[in-house]
Parts: structure tokens; sequence; C-alpha cells
């Protein structure tokens, strides 16, 4: 099916678009079994997005994109927000020096409906630091306002593909797709986090989960992430 995969501009038409809603839903349903997204594979899916990508914008907007949802396990309706007044925009991103700060309009951990700033640290040594892509497709940005998880066209980039794009990747790399989906980022962090002797408190504060919540996300016996 070539590049033209996964639902991005332009669309996939509607048996595909089927098959991408029952992927999500089959995923909301089975989020507790997905297996993590290990750095290691967020790094592999990484270098193969050219080969998924119709041009270098969508490889930017979707290296953007999984590396927020792995590094600070952001919650998939936080920056896809299914109407434009909750998504997050340009003018939610403040950077600072080694990290940046992203404003959420609205969140299922803020029960007060105040939305959520969310703090983006920065990892120079490793090819897949969330500030360095976030700059770079800053550059992009045609006016202040913009959302940041846009397409070209102007689309805004659906849950249905960030998950087809995610398992894409996994199957070029020889991984069995089915076995993740977007919950698999959250499972990731908290594995590795878990794997490196975090504290609970400070796991508790990266995913802003409530005490003890973060544990059904651990994968036990799992292999430390290598940086």
């Amino acid at each position: 099916m070539g590049k033209l995969l996964w639902g991005y501009p332009p669309s996939v038409g509607e048996v595909g678009q089927r098959i991408l809603d029952g992927w999500a839903k089959e995923d909301r349903r089975q989020g507790s079994r997905r297996q993590p997204l290990t750095l290691d594979l967020l790094k592999r899916v990484t270098h193969v997005l050219e080969s998924i990508c119709y041009n270098e914008f969508e490889c930017l907007l979707f290296r953007t994109l999984k590396s927020w949802m792995f590094f600070r396990a952001f919650r998939v309706s936080e920056l896809l927000a299914a109407r434009r007044h909750r998504e997050v925009t340009w003018d939610d991103i403040a950077f600072g020096h080694g990290h940046l700060v992203v404003r959420i309009r609205s969140s299922k951990t803020d029960k007060q409906g105040f939305g959520a700033r969310v703090v983006l640290a920065a990892y120079p040594d490793l090819e897949v630091c969330p500030i360095r892509w976030a700059r770079e497709l800053k550059k992009t940005a045609r006016e202040r306002g913009q959302g940041v998880f846009r397409h070209q066209s102007g689309e805004g980039v659906s849950p249905h593909q960030l998950l087809g794009f995610l398992r894409a990747g996994l199957r070029r790399i020889g991984q069995n797709e089915v076995q993740f989906g977007t919950h698999s980022f959250w499972i990731g962090m908290a594995t590795e986090a878990g794997c490196r002797g975090w504290l609970d408190s400070h796991i508790m504060v990266l995913g802003r989960w409530k005490l003890g919540a973060y544990r059904r996300y651990v994968r036990k016996g799992s292999p430390g992430f290598a940086v």
C-alpha cells in the first residue's frame, strides 16, 4: 500500500478507516495487556519512518509526537484533542533552557477542568530527544496559535493515525504489531523507570498517576532500557 498508508492525507478511504477504527477500539479494550514500547523500539521505529511517511515533514511530526508520548506518558486525548479549542497549539508551548513546558487544555487527571502544565526535559545525548524535534517542528509553523500536531494540509493528526503509524513501524522492524497500542507508550515509560530503580513518587509525578496506579503498566521481567 506504499506511502499512502494509515489514514493521513490523502484519506485511506472508508475501508481503511474502518480498520483503523477497529484497531483503536481494540486498543482501548486491551490497554492493560499491551507490550511496552521500549526506548530501543522507539529508536528503531523512528528510523523506519522515512519509508512509511509521505515526506520529511510527516516524519518530523510523528517523531515529535511519539517522543512526547513516551517521555511524559501523555494521554492521547491530551495531545490529539478531537475539538480545536482543546488541542495543543504553539501558543501553549514555552521553550526553556533544557526543557519545554506544555499547557494541556484538557486532561483526564485534572478533575477541576483547569488543564495542566507538563514539563518535558531535553535528552541531548539521545537521538530521540523530544525537545530537539519540537524545536525543528516549530520552525515549520505558519502562524501563531497553529495546532502543534497538524499535517501540512491543516488536518489534525488523529489517534487512529498515531496507532497506524506506530504499528506500521513495528511491523517493518519485525515486531508483532498487534501486541502494541497507544498504551504501550505509558507502559514503556513506567517499565523503564521501574527498571532504573526510580522511586514510586517520581514515577507518579512523571506519569501524573495516583498512588500505585502506575504499577499496572509496569511489565515485570522486562529488560532494562539501554540509553
